[in-house]
C-alpha cells in the first residue's frame, strides 16, 4: 500500500513550487515570445494581403492603361489611313486634271498642225499635178482652179 508521510507532502509541494517556478522563468517568457511571434506573422500576412491587394489593383490599372492605348492607337492608325487615302484621292484627282488638260492640249496642237498640213498639201497638189500634167502633155501647163471636194477626198482616201 500507499504511504502518506511527510515527504509525500514536501515533494508534492516542491512539485507544485517548481511548476509554478518553471512556469514564470520559462513558459511565461516562451509564452510571451511566442505572441510575438505570431503577432508579427500575421502582421506580415496581412501586408502580404494589402501588397498583394495594391499590386493586383496596379495590374488592372496597367492592364486599362494599356487597352486605352491600344484603343488609341488604332484609331490614330485609322484617322491617318483615311486621311492619307483622301491625299492619295486628292492627288489622282489633280494629277488626272493635269493629264486631261494637257491631252486636250496636245489633240488641240495637233489638230493645228493638222490643218496647217493639209492647208500646204492644197498648195502643193496644185503645183504637182501641174508638173505631171505638163509632163505628161509635155507642154507647161498652169492649174488655175482646184477643186478642193476633190484633193479633199484624195486626201481621205476615198479616190
Amino acid at each position: 500500500m500507499l504511504e502518506f508521510n511527510g515527504t509525500t507532502i514536501v515533494i508534492a509541494i516542491s512539485f507544485i513550487l517548481f511548476v509554478i517556478i518553471e512556469n514564470l522563468i520559462f513558459y511565461k517568457p516562451m509564452k510571451k515570445t511566442l505572441e510575438e511571434r505570431a503577432n508579427y506573422i500575421s502582421g506580415n500576412e496581412q501586408d502580404a494581403q494589402k501588397n498583394l491587394s495594391e499590386a493586383k489593383s496596379l495590374v488592372d490599372e496597367k492592364d486599362k492603361k494599356i487597352a486605352n492605348a491600344k484603343g488609341r492607337s488604332s484609331q490614330i492608325l485609322n484617322e491617318a489611313s483615311i486621311k492619307s487615302q483622301e491625299n492619295f484621292d486628292v492627288a489622282v484627282k489633280q494629277a488626272k486634271r493635269n493629264s486631261n488638260s494637257k491631252i486636250e492640249e496636245v489633240k488641240k496642237n495637233l489638230e493645228d498642225e493638222k490643218v496647217a498640213v493639209q492647208n500646204e498639201l492644197r498648195k502643193e497638189i496644185g503645183t504637182h499635178a501641174a508638173t505631171i500634167i505638163s509632163k505628161i502633155l509635155k507642154k507647161d501647163v498652169a492649174v488655175v482652179n482646184v477643186n478642193d471636194e476633190i484633193v479633199d477626198k484624195a486626201m481621205r482616201g476615198e479616190l
